[in-house]
């Protein structure tokens, strides 16, 4: 025998081949029969096998794989998991495209749901899980249509308990209308999607209308639970595709007999409030909505149009911008009802007609308001109760506060704000702004002042995009706050009680806040009446007539049907009651929301806070211990740096020492030498200027010569402060005594010439008269040619010894020069010789050429070496009137002048004697 484990997903099969105990078929591996099964092999080849091992590749297999499943008296939860797993494996086998699939499959499908369903709820559980694991492959065969159609007709037409048929059906509905917009087919699967979201729109209403005119098959229970499932259908389907069913329901809505209970659908769908209702702009529902509002002329199609409209204004409020003159005019339409209700009288429309149009006929009436002539225009539903007026109240408010400085100009001057805006027809319209002020009154004074009125204008409000990233909970919250609570209840008249219109539109009963309807009970107890609402009042009668007549089937059905439509009118209000409420608790859960996270951002901060001080407590004392380590590693890196430097600066003064050894000496020895030749120098020096002193002071008769080549000098002097080189005035002497020879020249040859012309005079005169005149005029030329020669020899001299004297001073000077540069470089004990030591070496080069004698010279430098060689501080005095360089060297010259005169004086006193020798 099988056993079945408890585990869906597998079953432990016996032995290598396997029998089935009903029908006795031998099976093998890729086609096991599912139902109870025996072996003929021994209990020692028993082992498990699961589902997954087993492969259903033909259809031949899944066709006997669902005659045993649906062939059985009962269907487990197993069986149903391994019919999941097997079709869903054949599908898998198929799933290419391009393969044709074959009818074998569905036509056993057709047999089976037409031989073995019968009604029992788990194999029509089981038959729809088999369509909707072969949805793909029954999708390609085109013919998903018509199982679709089955599967809700069955679905629909179950006795008894029908929650996991349900599922099921719930389950083939959205795999059936699912589709991947990324896929290759997706236009395919999205048009089929669509037919399939329309056939389903279509048979809710086919049953929602049979119920509303009392065609019923079955009990109304029942009705009512069919219709309710078919309505949790579309819900579910929008869930999952909102655009697709938006453009579904266009067609329903555009139909007058089907408008009311599509806007019913419409209604339920939108009280779930889909987080993508936003798509419904991309739609043209919008448009019928608000042609519905423009046109219809029943009170109940109007307010759940204007219900449905209030649900999808939070989710629209940018896109209704460019609509806003549209539904300006609903607002008007709906204020002044009593122009367009069938129950209204001629009276009361005459009181909120303009007097231009009360002269206009009925078809012209009708045309008020109409924007589409073509639309078909729905004057009352049928079988249901209009009430006064329809509730204007939140729309007043999402109005109000959604476009504020628009509307409020529009109420203010209704046909001034559609002319403004170039509005097609605006001069067509009956507006009469008098009524409208007065009937917004009411509404106005139960609001607050809104913030726009003080920030921006009506152009800048249009364009405003603070709509755009707002949540629809967001945008219910702010409309919804500036309701003050204050609405005013006007009396209820005795019209009212009578059932016709009054006056002014009745408060509205419908759809308002709960505190409304708190406060109209209040009143109505304080009157010492019931509110009065349109179902409430409707139902009073029938509920009389029940009574007092006998009870017959026409009379109940007619009863059935009544309260069927105040059901439907009452679920409505309901659904926009719970649409505020849910916008009212998203709205709460977001700021719930807001505040724990202000709360937990509160607590997180201080948390953060307490860290961050403990973390600066501790930053504070990890820095003060890494201040200590920083400075105990610097004074440790300092202390070895300085010993460091201790150590290298002892090794460098070593290297240094004897470097500055090696060099002291080099240039000791040097200025050794360099100080005999200087001794030796100026002991010549002084010699000569000894000698040259002693010669001045005998050379007496020099002084007038000497007073001349004094001023001569002083002349020199100032052509040289001028030129600053003596070079220049001793070439000018030397030009001088150039001219002052050639003009002795000049004159000497004149002298001769004369003495040649007295040759030639005496040798024709005569030469004794006149031999006298010529020794006379012969000793002058002589003496006159000696003066020549004596002034050429002593500019010769003169220049010569300059020249002498400035070469020896310039040798002497360079010697000096070389020595001082010995002296400043020469280390003193490793210490270079100091700028005062410099000074003094200039010092000393001054007073070498005007200072003491010889041996003091000599001391002065040699006790200066031996100073530098202790280290000592060159110190020492000079005296302060002591002459410059230059004037020393003027005094040189001038003493060698003086000495080159006396020569040449002494030569001059020689000269007569050579003369009369000759």
């Amino acid at each position: 025998m099988l056993a079945t484990s408890s585990v869906a997903s597998s079953v432990i099969v016996l032995g290598p081949r396997i029998r089935c105990s009903d029908c006795h078929c031998a099976t093998t591996w890729q086609s096991p029969c599912l139902g109870e099964w025996s072996t003929a092999v021994s209990s020692a080849d028993i082992h498990p096998v699961t589902l997954a091992d087993l492969t259903f590749s033909s259809s031949s297999d899944t066709i006997s794989f669902l005659n045993k499943t649906f062939s059985r008296h009962d269907l487990t939860h197993d069986a149903l998991a391994q019919l999941r797993l097997v079709l869903g494996q054949f599908v898998e086998r198929h799933s290419d495209t391009d393969e044709l699939p074959s009818s074998r499959v569905q036509e056993e499908l057709r047999r089976i749901c037409n031989d073995s369903l019968g009604t029992e709820a788990s194999k029509l559980e089981a038959f729809i899980l088999a369509l909707t694991m072969l949805e793909p492959y029954l999708s390609r065969t085109g013919n998903l249509l018509s199982w679709f159609e089955l599967v809700i007709s069955t679905m629909l037409d179950a006795e008894g308990t029908k929650k996991d048929l349900f599922k099921q059906t719930e389950d083939f509905v959205l795999t059936s209308v699912a589709f991947d917009k990324d896929a290759t087919d997706a236009s395919r699967r999205s048009s089929t999607s669509k037919i399939l979201i329309s056939k389903l729109i279509q048979e809710f209403l086919k049953r929602t209308k049979a119920l509303s005119d009392g065609i019923v098959a079955t009990t109304v229970r029942a009705q009512n639970r069919s219709q309710q499932e078919l309505q949790a259908l579309v819900v579910q389907v929008g869930r999952r595709h909102p655009q697709e069913l938006f453009s579904s329901l266009e067609e329903p809505l555009l139909n007058p007999t089907t408008r009311f209970h599509a806007l019913e659908l419409l209604s339920a769908w939108l009280k779930q409030q889909h987080p993508h209702l936003h798509v419904v702009a991309e739609t043209s529902v919008v448009d019928i909505l608000l042609k519905c509002l423009m046109n219809d002329r029943s009170t109940m199609m109007i307010s759940i149009a204007l219900q449905c409209l209030l649900m999808l204004l939070p989710h629209i409020p940018a896109t209704v911008a460019s609509q806003l003159p549209r539904l300006f005019l609903i607002y008007s339409r709906c204020l002044c009802w009593e122009k367009f209700s069938a129950s209204s009288s001629m009276a009361q429309r005459n009181i909120v007609t303009d007097d231009t149009a009360k002269d206009e006929s009925d078809d012209e009436h009708d045309q008020l308001f109409s924007i589409d002539p073509s639309w078909q225009v729905v004057i009352s539903v049928p079988d249901v109760t209009d009430s006064p007026a329809p509730e204007l109240l939140s729309y007043f408010t999402y109005l109000y506060g959604l476009y504020p400085l628009n509307f409020t100009n529009y109420i203010r001057k209704p046909r001034k704000y559609l002319k403004q805006i170039d509005f097609p027809g605006a001069e067509d319209f009956d507006l009469d702004q008098n009524i409208i002020r007065s009937r917004t009154e009411q509404y106005q004074s139960a609001h607050l002042l809104h913030s726009n009125f003080f920030n921006i204008t009506p152009e800048e409000e249009l364009v405003d995009n603070r709509w755009l990233k707002a949540e629809p909970a967001e945008v219910v919250a702010e409309c919804l706050g500036l309701y003050s609570g204050n609405y005013p209840f006007p009396p209820v008249s005795h019209s009212a009680l009578d059932g016709t219109l009054p006056v002014l539109p009745a408060s509205p009963t419908s759809s308002q806040r709960p505190e409304l309807r708190l406060a109209e009970r209040k009143h109505s107890q304080d009157s010492g009446l019931l509110p009065q609402s349109p179902s409430s009042a409707s139902l009073a009668p029938s509920m009389e007539s029940a009574l007092s007549k006998p009870s017959t089937t026409a009379t109940l059905n007619n009863d059935t049907i009544f309260l069927q439509r105040e059901l439907m009118v009452i679920r409505n209000e309901l659904n926009f009651e719970r649409h505020l409420k849910q916008q009212h608790a998203a709205a709460i859960g977001q700021l719930k929301r807001d505040r724990i996270k202000a709360v937990t951002v509160e607590a997180e901060t201080a948390t953060l806070i307490n860290t961050n001080r403990t973390l600066v407590r501790k930053l504070t004392e990890a820095t003060k211990f890494n201040e200590k380590l920083q400075k105990e590693t610097q004074s440790r890196k300092t202390y070895a740096m300085q010993r460091d430097d201790q150590l290298n600066a002892k090794i460098r003064s070593l290297r240094s020492a004897l470097v500055d050894q090696e060099a002291l000496e080099a240039s000791l020895s040097k200025a050794h030498a360099d100080i005999e030749v200087l001794r030796q120098l100026v002991v010549e020096s002084e010699s000569r200027e000894r000698r040259m002193t002693e010669q001045v002071a005998s050379q007496a008769e020099a002084t007038e010569e000497l007073r001349q080549l004094r001023q001569q000098l002083q002349e020199c002097r100032e052509r040289e402060a001028e030129t600053s080189s003596g070079g220049v005035r001793l070439e000018r002497e030397l030009e001088d005594s150039r001219a002052l020879a050639l003009d002795r020249q000049q004159e000497n040859q004149r002298l001769k010439d004369q003495i040649a012309d007295f040759q030639r005079r005496l040798s024709a005169i005569g030469v004794d008269g006149v031999n006298d005149d010529i020794d006379s005029e012969h000793s002058k030329g002589t003496a006159m040619q000696h003066d020549l020669e004596e002034a050429r020899a002593k500019y010769d001299s003169i220049q010569r010894g300059w020249i002498k004297a400035n070469r020896e001073l310039q040798d002497s000077r360079n010697r000096y020069d070389d020595l001082l540069r010995a002296l400043k470089s020469r280390r003193v004990g490793g210490i270079l010789v100091s700028s005062h030591a410099t000074q003094l070496a200039d010092d000393k080069e001054d007073n070498l050429w005007s200072g003491p004698p010889v041996g003091g010279i000599n001391d002065s430098l040699d006790g200066e070496v031996g100073e530098h060689r202790q280290g000592a501080k060159l110190e020492g005095s000079f005296p302060s009137n002591r002459p410059s360089r230059v004037e020393v060297l003027e005094q040189r010259i001038e003493d060698r002048g003086l000495l080159s005169r006396s020569e040449d004086s002494s030569r001059q006193r020689g000269a007569p004697s050579e003369l009369d020798a000759r």
